[in-house]
């Protein structure tokens, strides 16, 4: 595992933007967690399935996976604390499985990630986080054709959506600290994506 003393926050501890940004995303990383909670205990409870899509889960189960092994390599202490949050889909991925089982195609999904996770450790892994930001794009869509289809979230938790928006806004200010300009384009475009889920869910519930 990582050691503290040698990750980039320890090393440039001190009253400055990169610790003030670091301690801020540990802690959002923190309610991110919440939120992973959140939606698997709506699954348990309701004992469902419903407009909840496991292509979706299971590729940010196996980013969050990568987002861990880059975390210790690059001795980010914010980074691996974020990476060890794809304990936590666990329990949804296997909700999903007992309620709604899994498609074919959703294994083989599963399968795609499962082996471009195990290439992080042959190549350079900011590229193999560049290769899950593409593929994110089918995982992306794949959720949005669940939601749509009824035009209600179903067991696919809001306060998911909200505490990831929260917190990667701040992961935004770390990423343009470590002038880690790949991810701050792909946070971007997280933040745009859940902005807009949250704008239609709040639009369809003041329809009904």
């Amino acid at each position: 595992m990582i050691e503290i003393i040698k990750t980039i926050e320890y090393q440039n501890f001190g009253f400055n933007a990169l610790t003030i940004a670091a301690g801020a995303t540990i802690i959002f990383s923190l309610i991110k967690g919440y939120g992973i909670i959140s939606q698997g205990l709506k699954i348990w409870k309701n004992k469902s399935g419903e407009n909840v899509s496991a292509i979706f889960f299971f590729y940010n189960f196996f980013f969050f996976l990568l987002f861990l092994n880059y975390g210790i390599e690059e001795k980010s202490l914010a980074i691996t604390v974020s990476g060890a949050l794809s304990i936590l889909y666990l329990p949804i991925l296997f909700g999903l499985k007992k309620y709604r089982g899994f498609s074919r195609k959703e294994i083989y999904f599963a399968i795609l990630m499962s082996l471009i996770f195990l290439l992080s450790f042959l190549f350079d892994k900011s590229h193999m986080i560049f290769v899950f930001s593409i593929i994110a794009a089918m995982a992306i869509f794949s959720q949005i054709k669940e939601i749509w289809k009824e035009k209600k979230f179903g067991a696919f938790s809001v306060r998911y959506l909200q505490t990831f928006l929260a917190a990667t806004l701040f992961w935004g200010i770390y990423y343009v600290m470590t002038q880690n300009w790949l991810l701050s384009i792909l946070n971007a475009i997280e933040i745009l994506l859940f902005t807009t889920a949250l704008i239609l869910e709040k639009r369809w519930r003041e329809k009904k």
